[in-house]
């Protein structure tokens, strides 16, 4: 596993058979890599999480891939040992696209179907014609109610958006929608609202206190561990049945 620091990696590099590293690390690793010949040594190169290449990791994995491909091109010329890459993702929608970009064959690439899942996943899209980015993410909130009405069939749901800021955005106008077009909350039946209300008052953040009150609520990196364990808890019973987290936070929401 390497460190981050150029030298005591390169040692490492030289001496190891397996070598784990992020998209960063390795990029600085192998940015001089023609005078580097512990990177040219290698014959196995594996990019995990490829459906990350539209997110903030993105351009640094575009480059590193790029640049082994171009190394695994140079071996060939000169008939050295074969460079091989394997690719690694969840399933994507653009497969194809990213295997040719990779230079991957139709017969080396595998893309599996969501529905071969352990919990069956059914996929619906819906196209946003606005360039702006502010413009679209504000375009979004009533199809994200539509879509919460619509396919949630009264089960827990949650939405993934890009900032902290968008997630408390969206927790308001899901609730505001509910109250406007049907009069109720997102509240389970059998909950008690008094109940909710009174734990709602112990949060810090008063929009998050709000939302809760009405059955959504959202999650962020900068609550305090006691809001973050609650809404968690809240969403794990049923209390509430919406919840908004920033993309980056995904893995951490379990």
């Amino acid at each position: 596993q390497l460190t981050g620091e150029v030298a005591p990696d390169l040692k490492l590099i030289g001496e190891a058979k397996i070598i784990v590293c992020t998209a960063k690390q390795w990029d600085v690793i192998s940015r001089r890599w023609r005078q580097r010949r512990a990177v040219q040594a290698v014959t196995l190169f594996i990019a995990d999480d490829l459906h990350f290449l539209g997110g903030n990791v993105g351009p640094v994995m575009e480059v590193i891939i790029s640049r082994m491909r171009f190394i695994s091109t140079q071996k060939q010329q000169k008939q050295e040992s074969q460079l091989r890459m394997i690719g690694l993702s969840a399933s994507l929608a653009n497969a194809r696209e990213v295997g040719e970009w990779m230079g991957v064959s139709s017969k080396g690439l595998f893309n599996f179907s969501p529905k071969v899942r352990p919990i069956p996943l059914e996929i619906y899209f819906h196209a946003f014609d606005q360039s702006n980015f502010a413009s679209r993410l504000m375009a979004m909130g009533k199809p994200v109610y539509n879509a919460v009405m619509r396919h949630s069939d009264s089960k827990p749901s949650i939405i993934f958006v890009p900032s902290r800021r968008q997630a408390q955005l969206t927790a308001i106008d899901l609730m505001t929608y509910r109250q406007s077009i049907e009069g109720d909350t997102f509240l389970s039946k059998d909950v008690d609202a008094d109940g909710i209300a009174k734990i709602a008052s112990t949060l810090r953040e008063p929009a998050l206190q709000q939302v809760t009150t009405s059955g959504i609520s959202f999650l962020h990196d900068g609550m305090m561990k006691d809001d973050w364990e609650t809404i968690l808890g809240l969403y794990r019973d049923g209390a509430i049945n919406v919840l908004v987290c920033p993309i980056d936070i995904c893995w951490k929401v379990k």
